[in-house]
């Protein structure tokens, strides 16, 4: 069994926040979010609101023959 030296370890590497997200920050993406989920949400209550008889009311199959 061979054992590897014990070197002093390397100083750490510094880069830029940037960089280390892989992208930039900004762009005023939380509000295209917020819009969009606001968007969302309106558009499931008109269609909740535009089913005719609101909610289904009796059975939810066809009776078939017996």
């Amino acid at each position: 069994m061979t054992t590897e030296p014990i070197t002093p370890a390397a100083k750490p590497v510094v880069i830029s926040t940037e960089k280390a997200r892989g992208g930039v920050t900004g762009h005023k993406v939380r509000y295209v979010l917020a819009i969009s989920l606001l968007l969302a949400v309106v558009a499931m209550i008109a269609v909740y609101a535009g089913v005719p008889g609101g909610l289904q009311d009796g059975p939810t199959t066809i009776p078939g023959p017996r």
